[in-house]
């Protein structure tokens, strides 16, 4: 599938929102990095304005995606919530190097105490323990968020090719014809037979007039 598709949506607007978490997780991750180094809590700073300026953002957007349709295409792995997974995976990740940090210091305090020759192997565990977490987290959130959103992309892909047999349905049959064949889609059912025979009792009754 080439041809980029248009699904009606009527979600409602709210500030809370996928880019309300996307905009304060890249604003932690990025913006946080800097300010921590010269403002207590400078993290939690920039990922609060990066979530006030996501959600604004992403409240336009839902408003705009209800007025005009949502723009769907192929769905792929490298989506949005692929961004969200790896940054939340890197937030976990960040937190889990900074508990193997504290575990890892006394494990090599403790080492140094009882056998000051474990100091070297318990400093590289702890070393290796932060290293896997920061790279692995990402890559393992980023992964299961593009599966997720390739398969509400899959979804949205659908949901759009059905509204718009149902929206022509309704035009060049009859509005009660696209109304049955909608239901049908919608409760699981042939809706393929759905239009045959909604089609011939419309013809039916357009000889009886």
């Amino acid at each position: 599938m080439s041809e980029q598709l248009t699904l009606k949506t009527n979600n409602s607007p709210s500030y809370f929102n996928k880019d309300t978490l996307l905009g304060g997780l890249l604003s932690y991750v990025v913006g946080g990095i800097v300010l921590n180094a010269f403002i207590p809590g400078g993290g939690l700073i920039a990922a609060a304005g990066g979530a006030i300026i996501g959600g604004m953002m992403g409240k336009n957007r839902i408003e705009d995606e209800n007025k005009n349709g949502k723009k769907v295409g192929e769905p792929t792995a490298w989506n949005k919530d692929t961004a969200i997974g790896g940054l939340l995976g890197f937030v976990g990740a960040g937190i889990a190097v900074a508990v193997t940090l504290v575990l890892g210091a006394g494990a090599t305090l403790a080492a140094a105490a009882a056998a000051p020759a474990a100091v070297p192997a318990a400093a590289i565990g702890t070393l290796v323990a932060m290293g896997a977490a920061l790279l692995g987290a990402p890559i393992v959130g980023a992964f299961i968020g593009g599966k997720i959103g390739k398969n509400r992309q899959t979804h949205e892909v659908e949901d759009s090719k059905k509204q718009t047999i149902v929206e022509h349905l309704s035009k060049t049959v009859s509005p009660e014809v696209g109304k049955a064949v909608e239901y049908s889609m919608e409760h699981g059912k042939d809706w393929s037979k759905q239009v045959t025979e909604e089609r011939m009792l419309a013809e039916a009754q357009q000889q009886h007039r």
